[in-house]
């Protein structure tokens, strides 16, 4: 046999290697969308979980006290709302130990510091937001609050939106009421039997994205009764434990919402009020989770229509809900 007949290992052209190469990149470049839609999955469904559990245990408390809990304590010393519907919980979610460290208190405040730690089921895992602020915290200067404290992405219902489509002007004049026909409000004492559109159809808490906010008191705002009537003013105060569904999900901040610091309250209110009312909204592409006071988890579009969406928010509006959600 010749030498020429012996066969060669012949290795890879430069050509060869870049279509390999490219290949290569375009198979990647296919199964990364969908490693992110699991990763994506997985995280909603996680999400969905949290907020399951935090209903769970509100209807935990209702078992012992024959009533959910507030939206917020009314807090008897300060005149404002104190700890909020989050920390009141927080033994329904196997965090005892840290309810002990907060220390609930009679008058609707707190004993202790305000905890850094951050139970898990108040956070989404497909949010981004983390604290930034580690400034001290003083009472006299609100702005200085310590946002590595507490914080959480789910916020409770307070009602089905306004009465008008009145906002606080720059001025201090409020030109609307908001409705707290919810179920979670400053200083709510909601039964079961008050739910009278049906616990499968009010929603109970919801995700939000603005920001990080404390999950363990509303600060720094003012509760007041209005005349009487269907509606009762409340601010929407810095915290957000509960807000109101207004807004559509995942709103346009520049169409949507209005953010006036230190205007002056209505007329027969004592407080000046530190007032933010921005819409419900999440990290998810599309939509955003609720709980519904059932404890079931829909996860209700960007797109769901508006007069249905708010008709959601009430627990006794008897409205006629057509559509899905």
């Amino acid at each position: 046999m010749s030498a020429g007949a012996v066969d060669r290992c012949r290795a890879f052209t430069l050509v060869e290697l870049l279509v390999v190469i490219a290949i290569i990149a375009v198979l990647v470049g296919l199964l990364l969308p969908a490693v992110q839609a699991a990763r994506e999955a997985a995280r909603r469904m996680t999400c969905a979980n949290h907020l399951r559990q935090l209903v769970l245990a509100a209807h935990l408390y209702e078992s012992r006290h024959k009533v959910l809990p507030p939206g917020s304590r009314l807090h008897d010393v300060r005149q404002r709302a104190g700890v909020s519907w989050r920390a009141i919980v927080l033994d329904g979610i196997e965090e005892s130990a840290l309810q002990d460290f907060v220390g609930l208190q009679d008058d609707g405040g707190y004993a202790n510091a305000y905890p850094t730690h951050v139970p898990e089921v108040f956070v989404c895992p497909s949010s981004p937001d983390r604290p930034t602020n580690n400034g001290p915290y003083d009472p006299a200067t609100p702005s200085s609050l310590q946002l590595d404290r507490g914080w959480s992405n789910y916020a409770g219902v307070n009602g089905s939106g306004a009465t008008t489509e009145g906002v606080w002007d720059l001025t201090g004049t409020f030109n609307g009421d908001l409705y707290i026909d919810g179920v979670f409000y400053p200083g709510s004492e909601v039964r079961f039997s008050h739910i009278t559109d049906g616990a499968s159809q009010t929603l109970a808490i919801g995700e939000r994205v603005y920001g990080v906010t404390r999950w363990d008191a509303l600060l720094e705002g003012a509760i007041w009764d209005g005349p009487p009537g269907p509606t009762r003013r409340i601010d929407e105060v810095r915290s957000f434990a509960t807000k109101n569904v207004r807004y559509p999900i995942n709103a346009d901040p520049k169409q949507f919402g209005y953010y006036y610091q230190d205007v002056t309250a209505p007329p027969g209110a004592d407080k000046s009020l530190k007032i933010n009312d921005f819409y419900f909204g999440s990290h998810h592409p599309g939509g955003a989770h609720f709980a519904m006071t059932d404890a079931s988890v829909p996860f209700l579009r960007d797109d769901i229509d508006i007069n249905l969406y708010r008709a959601l928010g009430s627990r006794n509006g008897g409205e006629v809900r057509d559509g899905e959600f």
